[in-house]
């Protein structure tokens, strides 16, 4: 009886501290349905002559956290696939800054995880090791690039007919003209999860918490004399 009861106490304290990740944004259908064949690319070369530098060409997408709850970043699932060269892929979630991307908040490489462009496939999964505060009301912007100049890649676009800011960033243009590569159209497919912040207890006190309770438990249990 008494270890059912402590046992009970130890699951009460470790529940209050695991907390399912929720969907903060997402444009994904069920079972991770995209549309194929169109999609932003990224790592084409710039230019048409001879010896042009080539240039890592960024895609990205805004979301918008709704309004009432604040959450902790929990991952980020985008659908992408590899086109040609290396099977690299970095990924960042930035804040909003004028309407475009800005300071990154928490980046991500992904190695050998793309599937073929244009097929169907599982999202890429970008597990959060910082886990950043997304406030409730607040805009950020989920960029992703190939890590290698050379390769190419391509974002699937969503499905659901989901509109908004989407970012289009090749180091030429954007030098003269940042407000150049930022429109409302169809966004790429991505969902971002995160915690809600008011069901994280403090770690301290939902240990003391959990320990707390066992002890009351343990008190309450009658002791057999020792004679």
């Amino acid at each position: 009886m008494k270890a059912n009861l402590i046992f009970i106490a130890l699951l009460v304290g470790s529940s209050a501290t695991a907390q399912a990740s929720t969907i903060v944004f997402s444009n994904l259908q069920t079972g991770d349905a995209r549309q194929c064949g169109c999609a932003i690319e990224w790592g084409r070369q710039l230019g048409t002559q001879p010896g042009d530098p080539l240039e890592s060409l960024s895609a990205g997408d805004a979301f918008t956290v709704l309004s009432g709850t604040d959450f902790t970043l929990d991952s980020i699932e985008l659908a992408a696939g590899i086109i040609s060269g290396d099977n690299r892929l970095s990924i960042s979630l930035n804040s909003d800054k004028n309407g475009m991307p800005g300071s990154i908040l928490e980046s991500f490489e992904l190695d050998n995880q793309m599937g073929r462009f244009g097929k169907d496939h599982p999202p890429l999964v970008a597990e959060s090791v910082f886990h950043p505060v997304l406030m409730a009301g607040v805009t950020y912007w989920v960029l992703a690039t190939t890590t290698d100049p050379l390769a190419e890649a391509g974002w699937f676009a969503n499905n659901t007919l989901d509109t908004g800011p989407i970012f289009t960033r090749d180091s030429y243009f954007y030098a003269f003209d940042p407000s150049c590569c930022v429109r409302t159209d169809l966004r790429d497919a991505f969902s971002v999860l995160g915690i809600p912040v008011h069901a994280i207890p403090e770690a301290s006190t939902a240990g003391t918490a959990a320990v707390g309770l066992a002890f009351i438990i343990a008190g309450l249990i009658p002791r057999r004399s020792a004679g």
